[in-house]
């Protein structure tokens, strides 16, 4: 039986607000995790609807070296996190919260494991991808 995003979710055991969590990078482990970013309120799918506006893993999470995936967040070089940082900016702009979500993993390969399941059992349960993961 799959779990409904909505629970799944709350199995990510750590949370912060966005952009602040930026800033804080060096209270967060510099280990494996598999993140989310949330809207305050669930918004309309394909098929039902969800507060889960991206999915990602990554090999640092938090830390101070700069291949902190928060870091990197924070100072974008590349166009994939501009384009993260940029759409959440708009929703910020708009006047809405967005949280960060995370569940540190033992390994990369771990975190880029359920990264796939995560994004397959959305996909699976809406119809497409979270909106922030769309790939043009």
């Amino acid at each position: 039986a799959r779990i409904p995003l909505m629970e799944l979710q709350d199995e990510f055991t750590e949370s912060r607000g966005w952009p602040a969590v930026l800033d804080e990078r060096a209270d967060i482990a510099a280990t494996p995790a598999v993140y989310a970013l949330l809207h305050e309120r669930p918004f309309g799918r394909l098929r039902g609807e969800s507060a889960i506006l991206y999915i990602g893993c990554t090999g640092e999470l938090g830390g101070t070296s700069d291949r902190c995936r928060l870091r990197i967040y924070r100072s974008p070089s590349g166009a994939h996190a501009r384009e993260i940082r940029n759409l959440t900016q708009l929703l910020l702009d708009d006047g809405a919260t967005v949280s960060l979500r995370w569940m540190h993993q033992t390994s990369r390969e771990d975190a880029s494991a359920l990264e796939a399941q995560l994004l397959q059992h959305y996909e699976a349960e809406h119809g497409e991808l979270p909106p922030f993961n769309s790939r043009k």
